[in-house]
């Protein structure tokens, strides 16, 4: 109920496209793909409830539609390598932080999730990427996925900024209210790294790592925000000669990880 509006806006844009659903529980995104004129629709979960239920309402609704298919499966193994066959994603994923001690965890958990979507998307793509965890502010998240428009080094424009409908108000003494925070992007591959200041490299080791120029940092603002989130999100850093921040990819220790 919380996302009608936000599915409505969705099927304004699905018309034409390949739309993959992730977390779709029972399809609320995907029936309105469908009925968008959505080239095809594919939903996936891991709950395989869930995806039989999907399938019941779009066949209840599509009978013997050729244009839907749904799997039961892990979303971060499914968004691994589905390379560019999307070019509308729905992230709508469950509450990844229920209180504040998994604040962190969940803030990395949100900049995976979308980093996975930023690499795989089609150039062109729209991203519909949503948090409904209280203690997750919207501003943490928009930083979460920022760094992750970062780390997958694409061109990020912000379309729309989405919350819950009207009839679940918000108490001025309880901010925690304001639970669903959303964003409509639009994913660009024209300009990668360079846009933000950075410069990709991999090291002898075989080390994943981008650098941060100050200089070209101080030209923009949201990329300063990135940095200001870095220690927030847990992101490993060190600050080298030369002024720059160089930032490891999500790997756990410094000296060591992989390119690609």
């Amino acid at each position: 109920v919380d996302q009608r509006d936000n599915r409505s806006l969705l099927e304004h844009y699905a018309h034409g496209r390949n739309v993959l659903n992730m977390f779709c529980y029972t399809g609320g995104f995907s029936f309105y793909a469908m009925r968008g004129g959505a080239n095809l629709v594919h939903s996936v979960d891991s709950s395989a409830k869930a995806i039989e239920l999907t399938n019941k309402n779009i066949e209840l609704n599509f009978p013997g539609d050729p244009r839907h298919e749904a799997y039961a499966v892990d979303a971060f193994k499914f968004l691994d390598d589905i390379k560019d066959k999307y070019d509308l994603i729905i992230l709508d994923p469950p509450a990844f932080a229920k209180h504040r001690d998994a604040l962190r965890n969940a803030l990395r958990g949100y900049t995976r999730l979308n980093a996975l979507a930023f690499e795989q998307i089609r150039p062109g793509g729209i991203l519909f990427t949503f948090s409904c965890s209280q203690a997750v502010s919207k501003e943490q998240f928009r930083l979460a996925v920022f760094t992750a428009a970062a780390q997958s080094g694409r061109s990020v424009r912000i379309l729309h900024q989405l919350t819950q409908p009207t009839d679940h108000p918000v108490n001025i003494y309880h901010p925690e209210g304001e639970y669903l925070k959303g964003l409509v992007l639009y994913v660009e591959w024209g300009m990668r790294n360079e846009e933000w200041g950075m410069r990709n490299f991999c090291d002898k080791r075989g080390q994943n790592q981008v650098y941060l120029n100050y200089a070209e940092l101080s030209k923009n603002h949201i990329a300063k925000q990135i940095i200001l989130a870095i220690s927030e999100l847990q992101l490993k850093y060190i600050v080298p000669e030369g002024g720059q921040i160089m930032l490891n990819r999500g790997v756990t220790d410094q000296r060591e990880g992989t390119c690609g």
